[in-house]
Order: C-alpha cells, then sequence, then structure tokens
C-alpha cells in the first residue's frame, strides 16, 4: 500500500518568541521535524511532503539534509501567503501529481506519534474503503490544543 504523508511545517511560532523555526527546536535530542519525518518514514510512508512558509531556509536545508543522510527524497512545498491549514495541504497539490494512494495530514510539532500509529492509520484507511478518516486523542487539559469536534 502506498501512502503519502503531509508535514505541515509552515506555521510561524510567534508563541515560541524565537528566531529558531518552530520545526526545529529540539525535543529529545531531535528537532520537532525529525520526529515527523522519522515516524512518517518508518511507518511505511511512500512520500513525504512538508509545506513550510516562504523563506524558510533553515527548515528546507534540515528536511534536504535528512533526506541526504537516509537514501530518500523529501519534497518541501511553500506556502505563500500563509493562509491556514487548508491551504497548506492543498500546496502538497503539484508534490502529488499522478500519485493515487492514501494521504495523511500531520503536523510538524506532534513528535508521540509513532511509526505504527502512521501503518495503522493508512491501513485502516484502506480496509475501510473510506474517502477520509481523522484520529484525535482526548487530552487531560485541552488547553493549548485545536479541536477535533465530532457529532452534533
Amino acid at each position: 500500500m502506498e501512502f503519502a504523508v503531509i508535514i505541515l511545517a509552515a506555521g510561524q511560532g510567534k508563541r515560541m518568541k524565537s528566531a529558531l523555526p518552530k520545526p526545529l527546536h529540539r525535543l529529545g535530542g531531535k528537532p520537532l521535524l525529525g520526529w515527523a519525518l522519522d515516524a512518517s518514514a518508518l511507518g511505511g510512508a511512500t512520500r513525504q511532503i512538508v509545506i513550510t512558509p516562504k523563506g524558510a531556509n533553515a527548515v528546507t536545508d534540515f528536511i534536504r539534509g535528512w533526506g541526504d543522510a537516509r537514501g530518500t527524497s523529501v519534497t518541501a512545498a511553500v506556502q505563500d501567503p500563509p493562509m491556514g491549514t487548508g491551504h497548506a495541504v492543498e500546496c502538497a497539490a503539484d508534490a502529488l501529481k499522478g500519485f493515487s494512494g492514501i494521504g495523511i495530514v500531520t503536523y510538524a510539532d506532534t513528535p508521540l506519534l509513532r511509526a505504527d500509529t502512521f501503518s495503522a492509520l493508512a491501513t485502516r484507511l484502506e480496509e475501510s474503503g473510506a474517502a477520509v478518516t481523522c484520529l484525535g486523542f482526548r487530552p487531560r487539559n485541552p488547553a493549548g490544543y485545536g479541536r477535533l469536534v465530532t457529532g452534533s
């Protein structure tokens, strides 16, 4: 089964009050983006597209270095201007031309997603025949997280 992972890394990270782009902040000795790239690759992603903001040379350099070190290619797609999450996903369209597999969208700043989560999500989507599936979680303290509202 082929699946592509679109990693959203175009956020400004203003709340971090740092000149370092948010996806490159380190956690456990590795940049946040590195966790997402590693997990999706180990989970079986056949394509990885990272959405970056315009002028994010440090992020693009990291992506290139990560791919080179593993003998693989990661595509960087630029979101300019930043127009939200939906638009960020749309920015991956050119990189996915001709691709007919499953697509998974994730954020660069979610380092706790494991490789088996990516593979299980892709398998579940393929087996169900659904057009879309969504993975969420229930944090003890939802402050600081986006909301996934289900039902009515």
